[in-house]
């Protein structure tokens, strides 16, 4: 996991940590620390088994978690991002989450289409935060579609 975060450019840091330089030490600990029952992430790895995405939920009350998304730059654009946050949809849900909401830098288009369109977030503007929500489908509903 360090060693996939800092091969990010700071682009790509900015928009997930909403910094140009955090510990990374500590990012790392805290990402692949103790299991903890109000978080959950995947990664993706390559054929190597490199980390080239990550993704997690976070609880923040009942029914509702907040969900960020980082790939690793070489693999933006692919629809890594989109995939690991279906899969997290379908674990979340099993767990009662019923909303996402993600915080996102405003000048990350690509990421605001990625929950516009596949997933239906409604988008508001607070100062310099882009905040996007949208509801899961309930597993019943998920595996009839």
């Amino acid at each position: 996991m360090h060693g996939f975060l800092s091969e990010l450019s700071l682009r790509s840091v900015q928009q997930r940590f909403w910094s140009g330089g955090p510990n990374l030490l500590r990012l790392t600990r805290e990402l692949t620390g103790e299991e903890d029952p109000q978080r959950r992430g995947v990664v993706a790895c390559d054929q190597t088994g490199a980390i080239v995405a990550h993704a997690e939920y976070v609880l923040i009350e009942p029914g509702a978690a907040e969900v960020a998304v980082v790939v690793a730059d070489r693999h933006q654009g692919r629809g890594l991002g989109t995939r690991l946050v279906e899969h997290l949809t379908i674990g979340a849900a099993a767990a009662g989450v019923t909303r996402f909401v993600a915080s996102v830098h405003p000048d990350n288009g690509a990421m605001l289409r990625v929950f516009t369109r596949r997933f239906g977030a409604t988008v508001r503007q607070f100062g310099d935060e882009a905040r996007a929500m949208f509801e899961l489908a309930p597993p019943a509903l998920r595996d009839a579609a």
